[in-house]
């Protein structure tokens, strides 16, 4: 697993995304064809939806643990 230029494109779209850049802006901006926004938006925006729905989902999980703990160390503490 190294570094290749790819990284810097998508993390250049990533960026301009974020920044509200519109899609024909980001397409411009790739050097993609106006044409082809919506299948570079499929590519680089729902990648970073999927990243964000995983992340969420693991600070979930976590914060039910912290909570369960908590909860245990509560009715411990009543006892």
């Amino acid at each position: 697993m190294g570094f290749h230029d790819q990284d810097l494109r998508d993390t250049a779209l990533d960026w301009l995304n974020q920044a509200n850049a519109t899609p024909n802006e980001r397409a411009s901006f790739s050097g993609h064809a106006e044409r082809n926004a919506s299948a570079m938006e499929r590519h680089y925006v729902s990648a970073s939806i999927k990243l964000a729905r995983a992340a969420a989902a693991k600070r979930d999980a976590w914060l039910a643990e912290e909570l369960a703990a908590a909860e245990q160390a509560a009715s411990s503490s009543r006892a």
